[in-house]
C-alpha cells in the first residue's frame, strides 16, 4: 500500500511525457498520397488530387505543403465553396509553417478572389516582410491599388502606391511581363513618360511583336511631345490588328454624327476609307505639322478607354462599353464624380464644358457587374436609347495640348502670271518679333525659326510642301523688333484650282509655334487675253539692291499680309498687267483706274457732322479716293506699282479697285482686294 502513490507518480510522469511529446503521424505514409496528389494537381484532375491530399493531411496533419496544395486544389475548382475550403487549407499551412512567405502569397491571391482585397494585402505586405526579393508579392499588391483606383480613379495615393509596388519588382529584377505593362501603363498615367518608354522599350528588345508593349511606346513618345516617332510606333501597333481593330483605329465609327453614320452603313468599303481619311484631314488641328493631331488623340483614347473601362467580369473591353465610347468621342471629362445611388448601385457623373457651354454625362452600374451604361427609365431601355442618340448629335470637339507659347499669326497670297497652265502662287505670313528668340549677329538682328509650310488641294491631298530653317534678318532697333511683326514668303507654281496653304513656325529657343492657314484660288492666266494679278498689299516698293525673297525683277516688294496700314502712313499696290494689245510701234497703252470705297468705316465725331445729327440730317457720304492714269508699255505684260495717300480717308475697312483699260483693243478688266486702315 505505501508503494502506490510512487506507482501513480510514474504513470502521471510517462503521460506527461506523452502529451508533451510531437505527435508523429505517418510521413512516410502521407508523402505518397502528396506525391500523387500533385501529379493529379498538374494534370488538372482537381477532385482526384483533393482526395490523395485530404488522405496525405489524415496520415500526417502538421504536413503544412500537404495543406498549401489541398488549399491549391480547392482554388482550381474556381467555386465559393472551394475557396472558402482553400482559406482554411492555407491558415492551417500556416499554422505549422509561419515563416513561408508562399503560404502568405498565395492565401493572399485567394483572398483577392474573394475580393476580399484589404485582408489580401496584409499576407501580401507580411510575404514581402518575409522574403523581401519575392517579386510576385510586389505585383499582386500592385494590382490591389490598381482596382481600387480603377474604381473611383479619384484618388491619386492608390495610384502612387500601386505604382511603387511594380517599381520595387522591377527593380528588383522581376521578369513577370505584367510587371513592366504596369509600370509603364501607371508611369504614363503619373505623367512620368520617361519610365514607361525606357519600360516598353526593354520588352520590345525581348520581342519587338509585342503590340501592347508598341502601343505604351507610342503613347508614351506622344506624351513626350515626340509625335511623329508617336505615330510610326502606334501605326506599327496597328499593323499587328485584327481587321475589326483595325476598323476603329483607322475609321470613324466612334466620332461620326447621326448622319454621318447613316452615310456609312450605305457606302462600300472603298468609299468609307475615303470618307475616313476626308474626315481625320478636316479635323486635324495644325494642317502645316507632319503629323495629324486629332488622330493621334484619337488612338490614344482608345487605349485609355480600354485601361480605365474594362470589366473582366464580362469580358467587356472599354472601347466597347457606354463610358469608353463617351471617352473616345469626347476625351475626359472636365469633372468627375462618383457616387452611390439611390438604389444602391455605383454612378459616374460626368461634366464636360467647352467655352461658356456645359453638358453632363451620367453612367450607372445597372446590373453590378462593372459595366456602366446610361440609366434605364420607367420604360426599360428607352432612357439608354435616347442616350445614346443625344450622344451622337452633341458636336464633337477637341482642344490640342501643346507645350509653350501657341501664336496665331496672319497670312496672305497672291496669284501671278508663271506660264501657261502654272500659276505663281506667293505665300505671306507675319509673326509677332515679341515673341522671338533674336540674336545679336554682326549684320544686326537675327532670328532661327524652323518652317513648314503645306498646300491642300480640295480633296486633301498635299500639292505641294516645304521644310526648312529660315534666318530671319530685320532691319531696326530692338524695341522697334519687339513692337512689330516679322514678314516672310514662299511661293510654289501650282496648277489652277483652289488650295488651302498650311504654315507652322517654330522657335525653339523661345518655345513658340505660330499656326495659320490662308485659302488659295490659283487664277488660270493664259498670257493672251487682258488680265490683271492679284493685289498685293506692300509695306514698302522700292529698287532692289540685293537678293531677297521679296524680289520681283528690278523691286523688292515687301508685302503686308494684314492689310492693316494706318491712316497717317501711304499704302503701296504691287500688282501685273497680262494680255495687252501693242501697236504698231510696239508699244501698248492703257489707262489705270484707282479706286478706295468704304465698306464699313467709323462715323467722323467732326462739328458739323455734329450738328447735322442735332437736326435729324443725314452726315455726310465717307471720302473715297478714285484716280485715272495713262501708261505706255513695250511688252504685253507691265508690272506696276502705286502708293496711295490715307490721310483723306477715316480709320475702318475699304475695298479697293484697279481698272485697267486697254487703249489699243478698247477693252477694260479689274480686280480688287480689302484694306484696314487704323488711326
Amino acid at each position: 500500500m505505501k508503494r502506490q502513490p510512487a506507482c501513480l507518480g510514474l504513470i502521471l510522469a510517462i503521460l506527461v511525457v506523452l502529451l508533451a511529446a510531437p505527435a508523429r503521424g505517418d510521413r512516410a505514409g502521407a508523402l505518397t498520397c502528396y506525391n500523387a496528389g500533385v501529379s493529379l494537381l498538374a494534370e488538372g484532375k482537381n477532385r482526384e488530387a483533393i482526395k490523395e491530399l485530404r488522405r496525405a493531411v489524415r496520415k500526417d496533419f502538421k504536413f503544412a505543403d500537404a495543406h498549401a496544395k489541398l488549399a491549391d486544389a480547392y482554388s482550381g475548382l474556381a467555386t465559393i465553396e472551394g475557396r472558402r475550403l482553400a482559406v482554411e487549407e492555407y491558415r492551417l499551412a500556416l499554422r505549422y509553417d509561419p515563416e513561408n512567405p508562399d503560404y502568405h502569397l498565395a492565401l493572399g491571391k485567394i483572398r483577392v478572389d474573394q475580393t476580399f482585397d484589404r485582408y489580401a494585402d496584409t499576407r501580401f505586405q507580411e510575404a514581402i516582410k518575409l522574403n523581401p526579393d519575392l517579386t510576385a508579392a510586389y505585383l499582386q499588391r500592385g494590382l490591389i491599388y490598381i482596382r481600387r483606383w480603377l474604381t473611383w480613379r479619384q484618388y491619386t495615393d492608390d495610384l502612387e502606391t500601386a505604382r511603387g509596388s511594380f517599381q520595387e519588382a522591377y527593380d528588383r529584377g522581376s521578369g513577370d511581363r505584367d510587371v513592366f505593362y504596369h509600370l509603364a501603363q501607371l508611369s504614363l498615367e503619373l505623367e512620368n513618360p520617361e519610365t514607361a518608354l525606357d519600360v516598353s522599350e526593354q520588352i520590345l528588345e525581348e520581342d519587338p511583336e509585342d503590340t501592347g508593349a508598341r502601343f505604351v511606346c507610342a503613347q508614351a513618345l506622344h506624351d513626350m511631345e515626340k509625335l511623329e516617332e508617336a505615330e510610326e510606333n502606334y501605326l506599327l501597333a496597328i499593323s499587328t490588328l485584327g481587321v475589326e481593330e483595325k476598323l476603329l483605329f483607322l475609321g470613324i465609327e466612334e466620332v461620326a454624327s447621326r448622319k454621318l453614320r447613316k452615310m456609312l452603313s450605305k457606302i462600300d468599303p472603298d468609299s468609307t476609307r475615303e470618307l475616313a481619311r476626308r474626315f481625320w484631314r478636316e479635323h486635324d488641328p495644325y494642317l502645316a505639322t507632319k503629323v495629324n493631331e486629332r488622330l493621334l488623340e484619337h488612338w490614344r483614347r482608345i487605349l485609355k478607354a480600354d485601361l480605365y473601362f474594362s470589366s473582366d467580369k464580362i469580358e467587356l473591353k472599354g472601347r466597347h462599353s457606354s463610358r469608353g465610347k463617351s471617352y473616345i468621342r469626347y476625351g475626359p471629362p472636365t469633372e468627375m464624380v462618383s457616387y452611390i445611388g439611390e438604389n444602391l448601385r455605383p454612378n459616374e457623373l460626368w461634366t464636360y464644358r467647352v467655352g461658356g457651354n456645359r453638358f453632363r454625362l451620367r453612367f450607372e452600374d445597372r446590373f453590378m457587374n462593372g459595366e456602366f451604361g446610361f440609366p434605364f427609365g420607367s420604360r426599360g431601355g428607352g432612357s439608354a436609347m435616347r442616350w445614346e442618340i443625344l450622344l451622337r448629335q452633341l458636336p464633337e470637339f477637341y482642344v490640342p495640348e501643346f507645350e509653350g507659347k501657341q501664336v496665331r499669326m496672319i497670312s496672305d497670297a497672291c496669284s501671278f502670271f508663271r506660264h501657261k497652265g502654272k500659276t505663281r502662287q506667293e505665300i505671306y505670313y507675319a509673326i509677332p518679333g515679341r515673341d522671338l528668340e533674336l540674336r545679336k549677329e554682326d549684320k544686326g538682328w537675327q532670328g532661327r525659326l524652323r518652317r513648314r509650310v503645306v498646300v491642300y488641294d480640295r480633296d486633301w491631298r498635299i500639292a505641294a510642301q516645304e521644310s526648312s530653317t529660315v534666318l530671319t534678318h530685320p532691319s531696326g532697333s530692338l524695341h522697334l523688333l519687339r513692337e512689330g511683326t516679322l514678314v516672310d514668303q514662299i511661293h510654289f507654281d501650282l496648277k489652277p484650282g483652289t488650295y488651302l496653304a498650311a504654315i507652322a513656325l517654330e522657335d525653339r529657343a523661345a518655345e513658340v509655334m505660330g499656326l495659320t492657314e490662308v485659302g488659295i484660288t490659283a487664277r488660270a492666266f493664259e498670257g493672251t487675253d487682258l488680265e490683271i494679278s492679284d493685289i498685293q498689299l506692300a509695306r514698302s516698293i522700292h529698287r532692289a539692291s540685293d537678293p531677297s525673297p521679296f524680289n520681283k525683277a528690278a523691286l523688292r516688294v515687301e508685302p503686308e499680309p494684314s492689310h492693316q496700314f494706318q491712316r497717317s502712313h501711304p499704302v503701296n499696290l504691287y500688282y501685273e498687267i497680262y494680255g495687252l494689245d501693242l501697236d504698231e510701234t510696239g508699244h501698248a497703252r492703257f489707262r489705270t483706274t484707282i479706286r478706295v470705297i468704304p465698306l464699313e468705316v467709323e462715323e467722323d465725331q467732326g462739328f458739323w457732322d455734329g450738328v447735322l445729327r442735332l437736326f435729324g440730317k443725314k452726315p455726310s457720304t465717307p471720302p473715297h479716293i478714285a484716280s485715272t492714269y495713262g501708261h505706255t508699255a513695250t511688252s504685253r505684260s507691265a508690272p506696276q506699282h502705286v502708293s496711295l495717300d490715307l490721310t483723306p480717308l477715316r480709320p475702318g475697312m475699304y475695298r479697293v479697285t484697279v481698272m485697267i483699260e486697254d487703249a489699243i483693243a478698247g477693252i477694260h478688266t479689274a480686280r480688287s482686294t480689302v484694306l484696314y486702315i487704323s488711326r
